[in-house]
Parts: C-alpha cells; structure tokens; sequence
C-alpha cells in the first residue's frame, strides 16, 4: 500500500511540499547539532557528541527519502534499493533518539511524537522500497 502512495501522482505533490518543510526544518536544526557536536569534542562529552552524530544520520536520512522519492522504483538498480533503504534505517534510528531525548529534557509528548511520526514516514519509505 505505502508503494503505490508514494508512486501515485495525486499525493507526490503533497509529499513534495511536506518534504521540502520537513528539509528546511532538518537543515535549521542540523546547525546547531553540529555545533553541539563540536562542543561535545572539545569538551569530550558524550551526549553532545552523539547529538552532533545523530545530526549527521538524520541528514543521511532525509538524503535517503528525496532519493527515493525522485526515483522511481523500477528505475532503481539493487544495490541502490539496499543503499536507499540503509539511508532511511538510519534516519529512522536518528528520529527514536530524538524524540527519547527530546521526551526526557522536558520537551514533553507533542515533540516526541512527532519525531516518532517521522520514524514511521521513514519506515513507509523503507516499505515502498524492496530489496
């Protein structure tokens, strides 16, 4: 089902615009992931070091997702299915710690559940995705 939602030519505009807020919202908060990144090595604390990693695997992801997206799925090669499919896995790890980290800090429900509907927009990418 997930296969012919993301083919059909009726929904790919909307996934279009929700994907172009999602980059823009993604590259925004990628900026200060690195720099708590870079803060993490200087400072050699592990929390801001994985923030910086994490910033990296959701940045895979959304790469993974517009892959897929301009792709269509006969025109994907196997080893680019696998390659697009590992992108999206990690994005999908990135959005879990996220949203567990955004949970414990006090950011509350709303937050963490929107980095869990991620997860699940990426596990429908993963879906549309066969090997």
């Amino acid at each position: 089902m997930p296969r012919l939602l993301i083919e059909n030519r009726i929904l790919k505009p909307l996934i279009f615009i929700f994907g172009v807020l999602l980059t823009i919202a993604t590259l925004c908060g990628s900026l200060y992931g690195f720099a708590l990144g870079f803060a993490g090595v200087k400072e050699f604390d592990f929390w801001l070091i994985s923030l910086g990693l994490v910033t990296i695997f959701s940045l895979v992801g959304i790469f993974g997702a517009w892959y897929r997206y301009y792709k269509s799925l006969s025109s994907l090669s196997s080893s680019q299915r696998n390659k697009v499919r590992h992108s999206l896995s990690l994005g999908i790890l990135a959005s879990i710690y996220l949203s567990c980290i955004a949970f414990y800090n006090g950011f509350g429900w709303p937050v963490s559940l929107f980095f869990i509907v991620l997860a699940f927009i990426g596990y429908a990418f993963i879906y549309s995705t066969p090997k």
